[in-house]
């Protein structure tokens, strides 16, 4: 999450040339974990690879009846021996037998993250309806070096592990166009000024997902219509209805 201090002159968003913290904690969790998974970048470069690796168990939400579950995968893009970019992804594994209240209340009790992901597929599905096709799945982080940030390649690495991994098993794939790779703790993100900065960067993260990712927008979530929670989705099974605006069933 983007921590944000107001202060009375907004200044211009700058990008982190170092590691953000969550890839830190990830760094420093990485000597204890395995990364058995491996899928060549080679069009880039020869040395390059992408290596990935799951939690070992699956985390009960709310409650141990097992309706919804989550996994988290995490992979390292790696040039030789260098770790040059990260990316995260949430697995949500849901029960055909799951409502929209549970989903909900399983989803919000968790964390912030969580709670935005459970209310942004709420408002425009069923959670039954996805859950029948499939599993869902979430881009919770994507982070490069800027020296390697032109090339792509972590776009290459995603597109490949889904790919391998997800497309034609899960229904859905969304992601939140919020600027990773760059910190609005210099900024007063609530006024005009800020505010047009940062829906601009915005803008621009969801142009390159469209483009890399074959993402496509959603409607925006709240019934202000203020598209504070930018929202993307991918279909990765056919079946899939596209998202419309709805009531949220809560019996």
């Amino acid at each position: 999450m983007t921590h944000v201090t107001t202060f009375s002159r907004p200044k211009s968003l700058r990008r982190i040339d170092g590691m953000p913290h969550e890839v830190l904690s990830e760094l420093e969790a990485a000597f204890y974990r395995s990364f058995p998974h491996r899928l060549p970048l080679t069009e880039i470069n020869r040395k390059m690879w992408f290596r990935y690796g799951t939690t070992e168990q699956d985390e009960f939400l709310w409650d141990d009846k097992g309706l919804a579950r989550y996994r988290m995968v995490v992979g390292w893009i790696c040039d030789g021996k260098r770790r040059v970019g990260m990316i995260q992804l949430r697995e949500w594994h849901l029960s055909t037998q799951i409502t929209d209240r549970y989903f909900f209340e399983a989803a919000d009790c968790h964390s912030q993250d969580t709670s935005d992901f459970g209310t942004a597929v709420l408002w425009v599905w069923p959670i039954r309806s996805l859950a029948l096709i499939g599993n869902l799945l979430e881009v919770c982080l994507v982070w490069i070096q800027p020296e390697y940030a032109k090339t792509s390649i972590w776009a290459a690495a995603l597109n490949k592990l889904i790919k391998r991994r997800y497309l034609g098993r899960y229904s859905v794939m969304l992601l939140n166009a919020c600027p990773w790779s760059y910190k609005a703790d210099t900024i007063d993100v609530d006024g005009w000024r800020g505010r047009e900065r940062w829906n601009k960067r915005r803008s621009a993260i969801a142009r390159l997902a469209r483009r890399v990712l074959d993402m496509r927008s959603m409607p925006p979530v709240g019934d202000s219509g203020d598209e504070d929670e930018w929202w993307l989705w991918r279909p990765l099974k056919s079946g899939v209805p596209s998202p419309r605006k709805r009531e949220i069933n809560w019996a």
